[in-house]
C-alpha cells in the first residue's frame, strides 16, 4: 500500500495529517489523544479542529465533490469518536484516522454507485407491432385469460 510519488495513490496524501493544527509536539498530541480516549470531549474537539481541514481535502480528492467530502469527513470523525477506545497506539492516531476516513469515502462511493438507477422507458405496442425492449430485443408476451 505504499504509494509512489506521482502515482496518484492515496498514501502519498497521508503526511497532510502530520503536525497539523494547534497541537505541535508529539507528546502533546499523544496526551490529547489519550484524554480523548478516556472520554474527554474537549480533547476530541481539539483533535477534530486539528485534522478536519486535511481530512476534508483528502476526502474531496477521493470522492470528487464537496458535499460527499463533507459527509465522509463527518462520518469518519463520528466513527473515530465511537472507536477511539479501540485505538491501540495513540502515537498513530493520524494514520488510524486516515484509514477510517478512506474507508468512509469508499463506503460513500460504493453507496452512491448502488443508488444509480437506469431509467427504462417502456411504451405499449401499437396494434400489429411487436413489443421491443430498449436494447432492441423482442419481448415475448403471454396471454392469460
Amino acid at each position: 500500500m505504499g504509494g509512489a510519488k506521482g502515482s496518484g495513490s492515496l498514501p502519498s496524501a497521508m503526511p497532510a495529517f502530520a503536525g497539523v493544527g494547534p497541537v505541535t509536539s508529539t507528546s502533546s498530541r499523544v496526551r490529547i489523544v489519550e484524554l480523548a480516549r478516556a472520554g474527554d470531549k474537549a480533547a476530541f474537539e481539539e483533535l477534530v479542529s486539528s485534522w478536519v481541514e486535511p481530512a476534508f481535502r483528502i476526502a474531496l480528492a477521493i470522492v470528487g465533490n464537496e458535499a460527499d467530502a463533507r459527509d465522509a469527513t463527518q462520518d469518519a470523525f463520528l466513527a473515530a469518536w465511537r472507536r477511539l477506545p479501540q485505538l491501540r497506539d495513540p502515537e498513530r492516531f493520524d494514520a488510524w484516522l486516515y484509514r477510517i476516513l478512506v474507508n468512509s469515502c469508499r463506503g460513500l462511493r460504493r453507496d452512491r454507485q448502488r443508488v444509480a438507477v437506469r431509467e427504462i422507458h417502456v411504451t405499449a405496442p401499437g396494434e400489429g407491432e411487436e413489443p421491443v425492449d430498449p436494447d432492441g430485443d423482442l419481448i415475448e408476451l403471454s396471454q392469460n385469460g
